[in-house]
């Protein structure tokens, strides 16, 4: 687990330009878009808002995400992507990887609901998942099958791992919020920010793939 959190952090550091020239204009552009779909609705109810931000995140967010792989593989090969690119990436597989975020929205859901402890290992379980449909170009059911195999002897690795630079971005997000006014371009650049932050965790666990599925 030291050796994976120091891979990636020499991995983060070495392409932190590249990663920001993505992450910046891509989150900046959604954050942007899903609040003026908020805003623009005619109920003044906050919950309503919020549930569009939802709705929007959770249709862009394939896109990002899949950009974001396509990014990271690249890097990986020592090769810098263009911003077009990884869109264009994205694009192309925002319907598998919208797919197997419902899938593992509602295993990791059911999981919850019927107790914390089985949500939390589901979620571990399919940790691997985006990153088989997207790289490897299997179904979304498949990926699910496969990182199920694939985190089998991982799990304990990858959960405490993961709880670690969770808490400790939760931490820094939550400390840097508290010292912000309480502005809408405020909250943009602070949602900016926060995907700059989480995308070290995206890190660790496309680490874990390229470990666990191609061995290196």
């Amino acid at each position: 687990m030291t050796q994976i959190l120091s891979d990636v952090y020499h991995f983060y550091k070495q392409n932190f330009s590249s990663l920001v020239s993505y992450i910046i204009p891509v989150s900046l552009l959604i954050t942007v878009i899903s609040m003026f779909a908020a805003q623009s609705m005619d109920s003044t109810d906050e919950m309503e808002q919020i549930k569009v931000l939802l709705i929007m995140n959770f249709i862009f967010n394939p896109i990002y995400l899949g950009g974001l792989i396509y990014l990271l593989s690249q890097l990986s090969n020592s090769n810098k992507p263009k911003l077009s690119q990884c869109l264009s990436f994205g694009l192309s597989k925002w319907t598998v990887l919208f797919a197997v975020s419902i899938v593992y929205g509602l295993l990791t859901g059911m999981g919850f609901f019927l107790f914390v402890l089985p949500g939390i290992w589901i979620f571990i379980r399919l940790i691997l998942a985006p990153f088989l449909v997207a790289i490897n170009n299997v179904s979304p059911l498949d990926a699910v099958k496969e990182s199920f195999i694939l985190t089998r002897n991982e799990f304990w690795n990858i959960l405490g791992l993961t709880s670690l630079v969770f808490l400790s971005l939760i931490l820094i997000q939550q400390l840097l919020l508290n010292h912000l006014p309480d502005n809408a371009w405020i909250k943009v650049i602070g949602s900016v920010f926060g995907d700059v932050l989480w995308s070290f965790l995206t890190v660790i666990w496309y680490r874990y793939y390229d470990l666990l599925k191609n061995g290196n």
